[in-house]
């Protein structure tokens, strides 16, 4: 019959394999279109999210093909295939931020470098690695063929770990997520160098700029995105820090390779990857992948233990010279990473070259190595001022100190203030690290700390109170290690991170700190635990083997133990500036449904809207403020304890703060209204706030801050700066001051050390306190003791700002500025000279700038925590 002929039914079947993908392109065009109705197909978040990881493929393939090139020459051989792609990545990072350094330097920060330089990296060693991947997939198809199937447990801590990744993740979907310091640090000063067309020099002695960034120069590639909203380029450096942080657990494994001898590995080594989620610190701010530059130095801390290993055989140059780029990474990245992560490996190089250079000396080793107990730390040295000539190199050229502004005592800086010394030493050294006594008790709690850091937070008050969440079966294993076997490097990972942990106490104990090196801790934890397991042996006597059992009984439930504990870390709202993320991220996604399609991007709106308001080509000073992340500008900041340049107290006149603005090339100011944050004197205050309220122009409000461009220079006239000072006695005595004697520092031993004033004021003298207002240009008020505001001040006066107190528990003083009429002259019967400082001013001030005081302590100066809504 017809319907049996095998050409129709070869035509049949031939219709059936093309209509069945057209009716399924049919399917999926018709549901588009019907969905597009409701929600927009070309408003779906997730065109930008697969665009924002299309980049970091290209970004990340890029640095693994010049870094698998580089380890290549350099050793001329390869590592094994997952120890070889994790350091590629690292070597091949670090790469990446020396090209963002020169091509900075030369002013190349351009939307071309944004696709040229991942292209040049990945077209350098394109070839060399295409060979290498080729010939590690074969290798690791015929090693699958060979395995037995994956036991279902397994699969348990795969889902573990997939679900942590996935979990923080989730927290980088809005660029809310962003951290306190990264948005005027990390990525605001990578804005800045993208606005600027490359690096350049912060003439206001700026630290921020002058400490190593590696971080902001990676960041700075995100921000050259040609034609892209600050979301994309916010989001797409989140995205290369994850990308990063997933690296970091790929060098788990890698690592626990390297330590563990061959008979004693695990079957499911990869697993090992999860360990990291027994930290549950990482889900917390600031702690957390924020954009920030912890998880950017924590990329190099595997990589310098693997590669220390190696080089440490015969101190081979060229090892070092691979070993010093990790090294140097994770140095650069800021400098508690340089404190934790670089005295291990410097120290371990130092004590190989001994016992080489003493076996040499025996004849015990080759000829051939013998010379290297020199050679190798030559080369050492050699590469590691090449590697971190970057950061010196620049603050040596634009600041005459390589680590500015730490060597003012032996160095002339530029630029530098006579209050630069009281400033870095109390307001910067003393007031903000948290570190023990500088004594031998000191020196007893640091080690103390290796022991116990993980049971006591060390972080803000306002975050997650006094509950450790840092995760602690690092710290808890470490008690099983004496009794295990084949345990040699093990220990070595034990002393890096034991050093680690003191160095970071004895300087600056921040948990968020720690970040860099939790990846020693995870590949310490993975290890201990295989040995546990592994310690169970079928073929053992039956009591070695019931020992066994129990063994992994009670390890499952240590680390169930810690899991169950930790399960809420996630959700505990610890963010500084939105509380909890994950509600921010729910909200973004929902506005899509909302229609608010627009208002997605909207993201810190104040900077945004200022930076929309200033000129191309403006330089904005920004007046005791940190946050300015979307600015999309040139800025020049002034707060004391960050710049060195900027001392406000110590000028005579408006001109002078004028010219100063000029030398700075600023062009417009930018403050928040009525709000002093009372680091600077309060002379500086009063300069700074006369000269705005008085010769700028063209002044908008935006949100809380205020934007003036600078006005015409003003006259060179006499500058009065009486000032009346209305208080309550218990620091400047009521009375009149000329203004240079209210430059008492904040902080500092010298803070205390009131002068008197020159016409004392007594008590409930109101015709006197009228008189002295009349006669000032300034005036201060303590609404403690003054309950209502003089009418001479409310007719003649302007508030400038409510002075908080960066220290101490001293009220909020109100400042004022003469902006209507002259003063008077000063009645010269008004009242006599004012009585010897009493010594108990100031006692109400809790000395909180001695050593150890710890965070619990101090007051809550927590990063973000007095940022209003509209200055986020």
């Amino acid at each position: 019959m017809l319907g049996d002929s095998p050409r129709l039914r070869g035509g049949l079947e031939r219709a059936r394999w093309v209509l069945l993908p057209l009716l399924i392109a049919g399917a999926a065009v018709f549901f588009g279109t019907f969905v597009h109705r409701f929600y927009p197909i070309q408003k779906w978040l997730f065109w930008r999210y697969a665009g924002y990881w299309f980049l970091c493929a290209f970004w990340s393939a890029g640095c693994v093909s010049i870094g698998h090139l580089t380890i290549t020459r350099v050793i001329r051989r390869e590592l094994p295939i997952l120890e070889q792609l994790v350091t590629s990545f690292a070597i091949g990072l670090f790469e990446f931020f020396l090209a963002m350094s020169v091509a900075g330097a030369l002013q190349l920060y351009h939307p071309v470098l944004f696709f040229a330089l991942p292209l040049l990296f990945l077209a350098a060693g394109f070839v060399p690695l295409r060979r290498y991947l080729s010939r590690a997939i074969r290798h690791l198809r015929h090693a699958r063929q060979k395995a037995p199937p994956l036991p279902l447990w397994t699969w348990v801590i795969v889902a573990y770990g997939l679900i942590g990744a996935a979990m923080i993740y989730f927290l980088i979907l809005t660029p809310d997520n962003i951290q306190f310091d990264s948005r005027w640090k990390h990525l605001a000063l990578a804005e800045d160098y993208a606005v600027h067309g490359g690096t350049r020099r912060f003439p206001e002695g700026y630290t921020v700029a002058t400490y190593p960034h590696i971080a902001t120069f990676i960041y700075t590639w995100a921000f050259l995105l040609p034609r892209g909203l600050l979301f994309d380029k916010v989001e797409l450096a989140a995205h290369m820090e994850y990308v990063g942080f997933l690296w970091t657990l790929a060098a788990i494994p890698a690592t626990l390779r390297l330590m563990l001898p061959a008979r004693l590995r695990p079957r499911y080594l990869y697993l090992s990857f999860a360990t990291r989620f027994l930290f549950p610190g990482v889900f917390l701010y600031d702690s957390s992948v924020s954009g920030g530059a912890d998880h950017i130095a924590a990329v190099f801390a595997l990589p310098t233990f693997t590669l220390l290993l190696r080089a440490c055989r015969d101190l081979s140059p060229r090892y070092m010279a691979l070993l010093l780029m990790p090294m140097a990474g994770g140095g650069l990245t800021k400098y508690t990473g340089a404190i934790i992560m670089v005295p291990f490996p410097a120290l371990a190089v130092g004590i190989r070259a001994v016992m080489l250079a003493y076996r040499g000396y025996r004849g015990e080793i080759p000829a051939a190595i013998r010379r290297n107990w020199y050679l190798g730390p030559l080369a050492a040295l050699g590469f590691g001022l090449l590697y971190t000539a970057p950061h010196w190199l620049k603050n040596l050229i634009y600041y005459t100190d390589p680590l500015y502004p730490t060597l003012y005592k032996h160095i002339a800086l530029t630029p530098w203030t006579p209050d630069g010394p009281d400033i870095y030493e109390w307001g910067y050294k003393n007031h903000q690290f948290w570190r023990p006594e500088r004594n031998l008790s000191g020196v007893v709690r640091t080690v103390q700390a290796f022991f116990d850091f993980s049971f006591i937070p060390n972080d803000y008050r306002t975050y997650h109170g006094r509950v450790p969440m840092f995760g602690s079966l690092f710290t808890l294993l470490l008690a099983c290690l004496p009794f295990l076997r084949g345990t040699r490097r093990v220990w070595a990972l034990v002393g890096y991170s034991f050093m680690g942990v003191f160095t970071w106490y004895w300087t600056h104990h921040q948990d968020r700190y720690l970040q860099a090196i939790v990846p020693l801790f995870a590949a310490t934890t993975a290890a201990i635990i295989a040995l546990l397991w592994r310690s169970f042996d079928a073929s053992a006597p039956r009591f070695v083997r019931l020992a066994g059992v129990g063994i992994r009984v009670a390890l499952s439930g240590l680390i169930g133990l810690q899991i169950i504990w930790s399960g809420d870390t996630y959700f505990i709202p610890t963010h500084a500036m939105i509380r909890s993320p994950q509600k921010a991220v729910l909200d973004l996604l929902a506005k899509g449904h909302q229609r608010k399609y627009d208002e997605r991007f909207n993201v810190y709106p104040t900077w945004q809207a200022l930076g929309r308001a200033l000129p191309k080509g403006a330089r904005v000073l920004l007046h005791d403020n940190h946050v300015h992340l979307g600015i999309n500008a040139e800025s020049v900041a002034d707060w004391n304890g960050w710049t060195y340049g900027i001392s406000y107290g110590r000028l005579h006149s408006s001109r002078e703060v004028h010219d100063l603005m000029v030398s700075l090339g600023v062009t417009h100011i930018a403050w928040e209204k009525e709000v002093s944050k009372g680091w600077d004197t309060v002379a500086g205050d009063f300069m700074f706030f006369d000269f705005t309220l008085k010769h700028t122009r063209n002044r908008s409000a935006h949100g809380r801050m205020l934007l003036a461009a600078l006005g015409p220079p003003p006259a060179d006239a006499p500058f009065p700066t009486g000032t009346a000072w209305l208080g309550c006695n218990d620091d400047y005595k009521s009375g009149y001051y000329e203004l240079h004697d209210l430059t008492v520092p904040v902080f500092g031993p010298k803070r205390l050390a009131f002068p008197k004033p020159r016409v004392a004021l007594a008590a409930k003298d109101k015709a006197a306190a009228e008189a002295l207002i009349e006669a000032a240009s300034f005036v201060v008020i303590d609404p403690r003791c003054e309950k209502t505001t003089p009418p001479s001040v409310r007719a003649s006066f302007t508030l400038a700002a409510k002075r908080k107190e960066a220290h101490g528990k001293r009220p909020t003083r109100e400042l004022y500025v003469r902006t209507s009429g002259a003063p008077a002259p000063l009645p010269e019967d008004l009242g006599a000279p004012g009585d010897e400082p009493d010594d108990t001013a100031g006692k109400d001030d809790d000395d909180d700038s001695r050593d150890g005081a710890s965070p619990a302590d101090k007051d809550d100066d927590t990063p973000g925590a007095d940022d209003d809504d509209d200055l986020r």
